[in-house]
């Protein structure tokens, strides 16, 4: 169905149609109709859309197959751009076959359209399906002006992390008490396509994260607990299987991180809280 078909549809209807005045966040940009085979002649009558569906109503119906062409006007033609589209449109809505001095060429709709702007899909695309999402929570605990805990978080599995820590910051010399309040960082941070949300996305956005809460108060040592802890924290070279169960320096941070086992890796493995003891005998608090 060709646009004046349809605007004398919805007329009849009285269906009002609107226009966006501008655009939302997040929309796809609108794309107007191909509206350069109206005749020139009701571009300026009265009523816009009435003139326009008095028009269509006063030529024969056309099919959506021979609507479809669109005639476009030679560039060299002596005639006015304006009156040899009204002209071929004309044509085609009587039935008639336009000749060649008329019209050089019949293009589709389809094979006219203007691809030299980017739509706002082309424009922001969505994560690539060959690049899967990281999906990741961490739990983060200020113990103390030295110790930062950044734990990898899993809330599925219902275990009992927080006392398990308790214990361990009890064995390093803290105070057996409740742990301070915890904050909780996930990600991806919105369920949106069009926003970065790669791996290298959540290491900048941890990294940031960091920059800022250690800029006013810094820190001595970061207890980096699990995989994912390490993997978007550590820089990007670094393999978790080498760096597990040891010290490593973080100049940005003027830190040290210590990488070991996950409270729930822990408490699923019991074998790993050997490893994890041993790694974090630097932040046994002195007995002085």
């Amino acid at each position: 169905m060709n646009e004046l078909q349809r605007q004398q549809y919805l007329d009849a209807l009285g269906v009002d149609t609107y226009m966006p005045r501008w655009v939302l966040p997040h929309a796809p940009e609108p794309v107007a109709c191909d509206v350069s085979f109206i005749p020139s002649e009701l571009e300026g009558s009265e009523g816009g859309g009435e003139g326009i569906s008095a028009a269509v109503a006063s030529q024969p119906a056309v099919n959506d197959s021979a609507a479809t062409p669109v005639a476009r006007p030679a560039s060299t033609g002596a005639a006015p751009q304006g009156q040899a589209s009204s002209s071929s449109v004309l044509a085609v809505l009587s039935g008639e076959t336009p000749t060649a001095d008329k019209v050089p060429a019949v293009e589709t709709v389809a094979e006219v359209k203007d691809t030299s702007v980017p739509t706002a899909t082309e424009q922001a695309k969505p994560q690539a399906a060959s690049e899967p999402v990281p999906a990741f929570a961490l739990s983060i605990w200020r113990i103390s002006e030295d110790l930062l805990i950044i734990d990898s978080r899993q809330a599925q599995l219902a275990l009992p992390t927080e006392p398990l820590l308790i214990n361990i910051l009890a064995a390093l010399g803290y105070p057996r008490q409740p742990l301070p309040k915890t904050e909780v960082i996930r990600w991806p941070m919105v369920d949106n396509p069009f926003v970065g949300q790669s791996e290298a996305d959540a290491r900048e956005m941890l990294e940031a994260y960091l920059d800022g809460k250690l800029l006013t108060h810094p820190t001595k040592h970061l207890l980096l607990m699990g995989d994912e802890a390490a993997r978007y924290i550590l820089p990007a070279e670094q393999s978790l299987a080498d760096v597990q169960g040891k010290a490593i320096e973080l100049p940005q941070h003027k830190a040290e991180a210590i990488v070991v086992p996950s409270l729930s890796d822990m408490l699923q493995d019991p074998l790993q809280k050997r490893l994890t003891w041993q790694a974090i005998q630097p932040l046994v608090l002195s007995q002085e």
